[in-house]
């Protein structure tokens, strides 16, 4: 091997090594922008599980206030609820025993699902009783409307009540 052909191997593997020191650099900057990236992601993680879990603590309070609301207007959907949320803890298995007296979110949940159907019934019941008192003061009244039009007819029920004792007078 002649002292040219060691300037070129020479000189090569110094570009080669040059590449391959441009190559590990980029390398390892990619992996900082990534770990940076990472850093960034947990810590964005981090203040939406904080955040969540005060929305979580807000939306639980709603979630059984309305849950009462409904349980107060309809009681007669207590007995669905209640076979419900017991069906939902037999069937869950992945947690431990639930507290007594207090319901998850996901309880909470149920229980509302469970008071829609009985809730519906009493809906259709009154807009059957509002529909039946429209048809004695008003004949004419057209049955099938929407129950906000049945509602401002039956607001003006007690106008129409005068009118008749007026008349019979």
């Amino acid at each position: 091997m002649t002292e040219e052909h060691k300037a070129e191997l020479e000189q090569l593997g110094n570009m080669h090594k040059r590449e391959m020191e441009e190559v590990l650099k980029q390398a390892c900057d990619a992996r900082d922008a990534r770990d940076a990236e990472k850093e960034r992601l947990h810590a964005e993680l981090a203040d939406l599980r904080h955040t969540m879990a005060n929305n979580d603590a807000t939306l639980i309070c709603y979630i059984s206030w309305l849950h009462g609301q409904i349980r107060d207007a309809c009681p007669k959907s207590n007995q669905a609820a209640d076979d419900a949320v017991l069906r939902y803890r037999n069937a869950r298995t992945e947690e431990g025993p639930s507290t007594p007296g207090f319901l998850s979110f996901d309880e909470h949940n149920v229980a509302i699902s469970a008071r829609l159907g009985p809730l519906f019934d009493l809906g259709r019941w009154f807009m059957e009783f509002g529909r039946a008192i429209s048809r004695v003061l008003w004949p004419e009244f057209l049955l099938n409307v929407t129950p906000s039009v049945l509602c401002n007819r039956l607001a003006s029920a007690s106008a129409r009540i005068r009118e008749w004792h007026r008349s019979a007078a």
